[in-house]
């Protein structure tokens, strides 16, 4: 069996339009608070992903506060410097405005969720921008068959925020390929902070890279099994100029442009080794598991959010008030 080398590296509309995007025939938004409006379609740029789980480098030394956005709630203030250069560990895409899909390996079955921060309408990982937003996580579901029937199997994570994502030109969710998608012919692009260079060297900046995809049979022929490549997941890499994701891409999107707006098919997953030619990348298979994703965000409920507190002036005025009432029910 080959090596199997995880790269640790994110929506449905219907009628179909999502935020101010609009979707193809056939392609879905999942429902939740996702309101659908607006007539554009939808580009690469705002497809392509721009969101970022990270780890920080001392746990516990962020935490949301009214002086910045906690990830999108309200503005798109940054999170601190401190917070951005934190430890990236893969990347996503936006669901709608708490849910974002990535790889479930970014998370593993032992490892807290309080160790994550997500990041969204980010392009540089040490410097925030007007579109920057920072969120903590609230959960995340990894699928039932994460590694069951195969080491990188099901390799599928929804993770939920703690509050929602504004969004902004800059910060959209992209369509979902529907099941019965035609992949022949596409353009496919892939996004992320991974690894760029043969020595292992990393990028500040988010990259992309035009892939075209890869039959299953002929994947499977290249890793040499054809039990190595499951209906769930698809293949997509340039086999002889070395282009493909890498470590450090992990839970990132591969869209694919279907009728003049870009679709995600794809979650960066495994392969291996990103420098050796005549081995593309593997990806989960986003139309496979669009019923679970679908389930799993209507019966989930939406986190409590803070009540704001009254600011002062306003609490010494209600205070005013409640004893002039007082004092005028006593004469």
């Amino acid at each position: 069996m080959p090596h199997l080398q995880e790269w640790v590296g994110w929506v449905l509309c219907h009628m179909p339009r999502v935020g101010a995007i609009t979707c193809p025939a056939g392609a879905a938004v999942i429902g939740g608070s996702m309101s659908c409006w607006g007539r554009h379609r939808v580009s690469r740029a705002q497809a392509l992903s721009r969101v970022r789980l990270a780890r920080p480098h001392r746990l516990g030394a962020l935490s949301p506060a009214t002086t910045y956005s906690t990830c999108c709630a309200g503005s798109s203030m940054a999170a601190p410097a401190s917070g951005l250069g934190a430890f990236h560990v893969c990347g996503g895409s936006i669901l709608n405005e708490y849910w974002v899909l990535s790889a479930a390996h970014c998370f593993g079955r032992d490892k807290s969720i309080q160790i994550f921060d997500m990041y969204v309408g980010i392009v540089n990982l040490l410097v925030a921008n007007e579109h920057t937003q920072w969120f903590e996580v609230n959960q995340v579901i990894l699928h039932p068959n994460y590694e069951r029937f195969h080491p990188v199997g099901a390799d599928v994570a929804l993770v939920q925020l703690k509050t929602r994502i504004v969004f902004s030109d800059a910060v959209l969710p992209v369509c979902l390929a529907p099941p019965d998608v035609n992949l022949t012919n596409l353009s496919c692009w892939a996004t992320g902070w991974g690894v760029v260079t043969q020595q292992g060297h990393t990028t500040d900046e988010l990259q992309e890279v035009q892939l075209p995809l890869v039959s299953k049979a002929l994947c499977a022929l290249l890793y040499r099994h054809s039990s190595y490549i499951l209906p769930d997941m698809l293949c997509a890499g340039d086999l002889f100029n070395m282009r493909t994701v890498c470590e450090g891409d992990s839970g990132g999107p591969l869209v694919c442009e279907f009728n003049h707006t870009w679709l995600q098919i794809g979650i960066v997953s495994w392969g291996r080794g990103c420098t050796q030619p005549l081995y593309p990348g593997v990806y989960a298979r986003v139309s496979y598991f669009s019923n679970w994703i679908r389930y799993n965000i209507e019966i989930t409920p939406i986190p409590p959010q803070p009540t704001p507190a009254l600011c002062p002036i306003l609490e010494v005025t209600v205070g005013v008030l409640v004893a002039t009432l007082v004092g005028l029910l006593v004469l």
